[in-house]
């Protein structure tokens, strides 16, 4: 184990890193299950693109596509760490403005109900 290694030479003690173990299981089952119930909702509440998605259930290729889709779409409306911030990497336009490379950008969970810059699919 790789992680627990690393904490180890870090000087953590194994309290410590018994610790932080849990608090990854658990952090892991909670934003899963907290998406799921998000994307079930979404699903309910557009019957249309739950037909749609059962009707590509027979192509392996468009499942997986349709299922990325559904995902994105979710945690775009019901992100799971609604302040997450990014840092570009590259200069980047994004409305008409400039956001230089290494900027830090904050988010919140308004932005990513925008409509007028997303497509929405529901």
């Amino acid at each position: 184990m790789g992680f627990v290694r690393k904490l180890k030479k870090e000087g953590l003690n194994e309290m410590e890193i018994s610790r932080i173990c849990v608090d990854l299981v658990i952090a892991a089952g909670d934003t899963t299950s907290v998406t799921k119930q998000w994307m079930l909702y979404l699903l309910c509440k557009n019957p249309h693109v739950l037909d749609e998605y059962r009707s590509v259930l027979d192509d392996k290729e468009e499942e997986q596509k349709f299922s990325r889709g559904i995902v994105k779409e979710t945690l775009r409306m019901y992100p799971i760490a609604a302040l997450a911030s990014r840092i570009f990497p590259n200069d980047c336009e994004l409305g008409g403005y400039l956001i230089p490379a290494t900027e830090f950008t904050p988010n919140d969970l308004t932005s990513n109900l925008e409509h007028l810059y997303y497509i929405s699919y529901y």
